[in-house]
């Protein structure tokens, strides 16, 4: 009876000391990654200084980090007062910092310059 008392107190006694990293919703943020965007991406995030943040800066590295850059789950680790100043922005860094892709007709134009510039090669020979 006693060492189950000891066992109960040793086992609440490391939960409460173990609760530095709260995990969210499915698990896919932590307070720590929250804390590092808002610093990081506050010039994105913040409504005196907007703009798009580079898919290379340090703001995105840290959205990247985030599993599947699960911006929502950030965004249900703040406040409500902040959920109603930044929740936008924060989600829309997902978009920002995915890595662009071309769409169909850039591809087809880089292919026609190419084919134009080795017309052009084997017309001067």
């Amino acid at each position: 009876m006693m060492l189950g008392k000891i066992v109960f107190l040793l086992v609440l006694a490391f939960a409460i000391t173990c609760q530095h990293q709260q995990v969210a919703g499915a698990g896919n943020c932590t307070k720590e990654q929250k804390e590092k965007i808002m610093k990081e991406c506050w010039g994105y995030i913040s409504k005196r200084h907007p703009g798009v943040p580079e898919t290379w800066s340090i703001c995105c590295q840290k959205v990247k980090k985030v599993r599947n850059s699960d911006m929502d789950c950030i965004v249900d680790l703040l406040d409500d007062r902040k959920k109603r100043l930044y929740g936008k922005r924060i989600q829309d860094l997902k978009l920002f910092c995915a890595p662009p892709r071309p769409y169909n007709n850039q591809v087809n134009n880089i292919n026609c310059l190419n084919a134009t510039f080795q017309l052009q090669l084997m017309c001067k020979s």
